[in-house]
């Protein structure tokens, strides 16, 4: 994706809790962010440009990914000529899937401020960064309040998954949300096709909201993740802190990724398009655009992203018509790309619009009779949580071999999406779900084309054996509905829709 973005004055990305709307002392109007993935990023960690505050500032606040915390480290300025010494940030939370999943925080000794930052570490572990710039020190009057209950409810065909379920902490937020008449949807500018499951990354929101900015808990009342789950945040019922001065009555809506190019997916559309009818419904609101609004229409920022704020009258709109399908279905099987073909980080993140990938073989699997095999080139511990492919308490090869039919490319493709994969010269089809990161770069890089690193079993059924990068074996790719069962698949499978 590459992206280096400054959003002055406020931002959208990560916001949290609140003392109340009348008194809101911190909301999410900061003093800026900057947001860097893929080639930038992987420039700025070498070459460490200086990046200048519109206005000083007293902390930053970290959330980046990275196989070491210790990898990344910042240097601040009051004049942008005497620099600190290079630290790492103070890490306030961290968890593996893969990558380490970091929260932390850089912070000026007391009463000294800075305008200007630099940038440094290893690019072959650091793989996205946001930095925000933060005007205040850690917040001294937070609100009291205890536990709130979790939301049982269910959108379309799709229930809501509960805090429980994601892991969330015990928030302490006591502002009362009052009468709800309107609704602002928003993207956490996070990684989009994300190598974490939906569960840490709102681990990480949540820990960003409550450690580095001070506040009660996660700022949003819902959140979507890219394969089109919901996801509870703070209950209807407690005040958000989403749309800094028009919180009252206001349920925040965000799509777990970064929209400024890339659209949500039809599932995620469908799914947004039923949970707003379903506010709409038990809330009273007024089902229209003037009700459902995007961040960027009552704060002067980029929040939602242009590419979803073009998608929210087709929420609105599906909305109207009784909701959407919510769980897949539809769709003309494309997969829209993300950018043109590049591989610069560990692995690729871009989709191909043409569908078309070459392929390679890897993992622990079993054959068609019923022999186990192993790869001394693989250690068939897939990088996505065993957790969020449905293989808890299970060991790594247990869960290659369990689901026998996969794919890697979770950058790509996000960790648990099933696709069906189809070699065009035989016309034999698949369904493989992800569970794992790869191929890496170098191999990409090597035949200057997309590659998807699928099973053996794979590749098997669809080549009679093994492939590698080299010949050329490609197939054809489209996202498909959860609901398809793993393995050959002689039919049209249920499409997802529109991109991942």
């Amino acid at each position: 994706m590459g992206i280096q973005r400054w959003i002055l004055a406020s931002i959208c990305a990560i916001s949290a809790c609140t003392v109340g709307e009348s008194t809101e002392p911190f909301d999410d109007v900061e003093q800026g962010l900057v947001v860097l993935e893929g080639k930038q990023l992987a420039d700025e960690l070498v070459t460490s440009p200086i990046h200048i505050s519109p206005t000083p500032f007293m902390r930053l606040g970290l959330l980046y990914d990275a196989d070491n915390p210790a990898d990344l480290e910042l240097s601040t300025s009051s004049d942008g000529e005497t620099w600190s010494a290079w630290q790492a940030p103070l890490v306030h939370h961290t968890e593996v899937e893969g990558v380490s999943n970091v929260v932390g925080q850089i912070e000026l000794p007391a009463d000294a401020t800075a305008k200007y930052f630099r940038v440094r570490g290893r690019a072959d572990s650091v793989g996205f960064v946001r930095i925000e710039m933060l005007g205040y020190r850690m917040a001294e009057n937070m609100e009291g309040g205890g536990e709130v209950g979790t939301a049982e409810l269910v959108v379309g065909n799709m229930p809501v998954h509960t805090r429980s379920e994601w892991g969330a902490r015990s928030p302490a937020c006591s502002s009362s949300m009052g009468s709800i008449t309107r609704m602002t949807i928003h993207h956490t500018e996070s990684p989009t096709n994300d190598a974490m499951s939906p569960e840490a990354r709102l681990r990480q929101i949540q820990s960003y909201a409550m450690d580095v900015k001070g506040w009660c808990d996660i700022g949003y009342h819902y959140l979507i993740s890219r394969d089109g789950r919901i996801w509870e945040g703070r209950p209807e019922t407690q005040l958000g802190a989403h749309t800094g001065g028009a919180n009252a009555g206001n349920i925040g809506i965000a799509f777990m990724g970064t929209h400024n190019t890339t659209p949500i997916t039809q599932t995620q559309l469908d799914a947004a398009a039923a949970l707003v009818k379903s506010i709409a419904d038990r809330r009273g609101v007024t089902l229209d655009r003037a009700h459902v609004k995007g961040h960027s229409e009552l704060n002067t920022i980029t929040c939602p992203g242009q590419a979803l704020y073009g998608q929210l009258g087709a929420i609105v709109t599906a909305a109207q018509g009784g909701g959407g399908g919510g769980g897949g279905g539809g769709g003309d099987c494309s997969l829209g790309t993300d950018a043109p073909w590049r591989c610069t980080g560990l692995t690729g993140t871009t989709t191909n619009s043409a569908q078309s990938y070459y392929t390679t073989s890897f993992g622990c699997w079993v054959d068609s009779n019923g022999v186990s095999h192993s790869d001394a080139g693989d250690n068939c511990i897939p990088a996505c949580s065993l957790s969020s492919i449905g293989c808890s308490g299970m060991s790594g090869p247990q869960c290659e071999r369990m689901h026998n039919w996969y794919a890697a490319d979770a950058d790509r493709f996000g960790c648990g999406t099933k696709i069906k994969v189809t070699n065009p010269d035989n016309g034999k089809s698949a369904i493989l779900i992800v569970i794992d990161r790869g191929p890496n770069c170098s191999i990409e890089n090597n035949v200057d084309f997309w590659v998807l690193d699928m099973s053996y079993r794979a590749s098997y059924y669809l080549f009679g054996g093994p492939t590698s990068a080299g010949e050329h074996a490609n197939v054809d790719v489209v996202v498909v509905d959860d609901s398809e069962p793993l393995g050959p698949n002689s039919g049209a499978a249920v499409c997802v829709g529109d991109g991942v």
